[in-house]
């Protein structure tokens, strides 16, 4: 059942077993306000932002299982330079619907092997924090323009990726340089 979706899914129009939600900034405002308020995080979006999710309904759990897709553009940390950054990131999600405030029926130990969950109170499941979770988890921890980047030079600044330049390599003063006067037995 696939259709176009709202970001906040009430769970009594949710079918039992497998739900189908395709998203859209294009098409649906409240992922495009999602795109602004990660915009004003600094990320510039180079194009829309969309998700596929498959929801399972097993009351009271349910599972999310999905892709977020989006190119934006970021700085290289070894260059500098910018450069567009696309992905397609898969997640998967465990909901816990809970019935009043008081009602806690998981309390996780520190070595639990189960996966984590996300309670939910209320008749909604709202998508827009899960999404918005997805897209920082997706992001590299090394922004790189290439996996070969040569960065910029220590003493000039110029892109060795475009341009060699003429300085010298300085001697590395390190706590070690010691150790290279010493021979080998």
């Amino acid at each position: 059942m696939s259709r176009d979706a709202k970001m906040k899914v009430p769970i009594t129009q949710l079918q039992e077993g497998e739900n189908k939600f395709d998203l859209s900034s294009q098409s649906q405002s409240s992922l495009c306000n999602l795109m602004q308020k990660i915009a004003k995080a600094g990320y510039v979006f180079r194009s829309d932002l969309t998700a596929h999710i498959t929801l399972t309904k097993l009351e009271p759990d349910y599972y999310l299982k999905g892709t977020v897709a989006y190119s934006i553009e970021m700085t290289c940390d070894r260059c500098a330079e910018s450069f567009p950054f696309a992905t397609t990131h898969p997640f998967e999600v465990a909901l816990a619907h809970l019935k009043s405030k008081t009602s806690h029926p998981y309390e996780p130990s520190d070595k639990s092997k189960e996966p984590d969950r996300i309670f939910f109170e209320g008749n909604e499941i709202d998508f827009e924090p899960i999404l918005e979770e997805q897209f920082y988890l997706s992001m590299p921890y090394h922004s790189l323009c290439k996996m070969d980047c040569k960065g910029v030079c220590q003493q000039c600044g110029k892109n060795l990726n475009r341009e060699q330049c003429g300085c010298k390599n300085p001697a590395q003063s390190t706590p070690f340089a010691q150790i290279n006067g010493f021979k080998a037995r």
